[in-house]
């Protein structure tokens, strides 16, 4: 049996529920619109290849690619608790750039979709994971207002893939038009990764996520064309 629990949300928040692993279902209450205020925040690049630039100016951090050569991610700082929220955005249109969260052991020189990444590609918005499992749109349920859930690796026939998150099958997402900020917002108490591209209501991306993930970017691309900014809202 299924039980469904109502909360009012916050003031300016969108309103989501979906089942956790036991089956209750988990609310996550999300700003609705981009943060008025911002602030630098730490990335980690693990090739010379990767520069990262700090502006105190705009309060953003700038990642861009040298050399054309694989792929490059950038890591920021491993979370395990709480809720967080930053921005990414890329000035110029690459087909090959991507943010999301992934584990701190992931493959820093290879596509999301080959590591333990958990990313939405910054072009046409489809989501990447070379662990998240994909559940099927069948395997959901109807909540009391007619709109549809799914089912979380939680379910006995999925519990093999618990610790490798899950994609949201009813995942939505629109082409990411060039400079268009995208939210990333992390809840490690659900364990839930969801997008905002523009101004757009936040969306459910990932659920299941690992106990431990980190802040994550990825380019395949050079100079301009790799080029992301992040921020984080003060």
């Amino acid at each position: 049996m299924q039980f469904l629990f109502l909360v009012e949300p916050a003031p300016g928040c969108a309103h989501f529920q979906y089942p956790s692993a036991i089956g209750r279902v988990i609310e996550a209450r999300l700003p609705a619109s981009l943060p008025a205020t911002k602030r630098t925040m730490p990335w980690r690049a693990f090739d010379g290849n990767l520069t990262v630039n700090e502006d105190a100016e705009s309060m953003t951090t700038s990642l861009k690619r040298t050399l054309y050569k694989g792929f490059d991610a950038a890591l920021g700082e491993e979370l395990t608790a709480g809720r967080h929220e930053w921005v990414v955005k890329a000035p110029n249109w690459s087909p090959n750039n991507y943010v999301g969260v992934a584990a701190d052991a992931c493959d820093k020189r290879t596509y999301p979709s080959d590591t333990s990444a958990w990313a939405l590609h910054l072009c046409d918005g489809t989501l990447c994971s070379g662990v998240a499992h994909n559940v099927t749109r069948g395997m959901g349920y109807t909540r009391m207002d007619g709109s549809r859930g799914f089912l979380s690796t939680g379910s006995a026939a999925m519990a093999a893939a618990r610790s490798n998150g899950a994609k949201n099958p009813l995942w939505d997402g629109d082409r990411v038009k060039r400079g268009t900020p995208v939210r990333v917002i992390l809840d490690m108490e659900a364990r839930t990764l969801s997008f905002a591209i523009g101004d757009a209501e936040p969306q459910l991306a990932y659920t299941d996520l690992p106990a431990s993930v980190c802040p994550y970017v990825a380019s395949g691309d050079i100079g301009e064309r790799s080029l992301m900014e992040t921020w984080a809202p003060q």
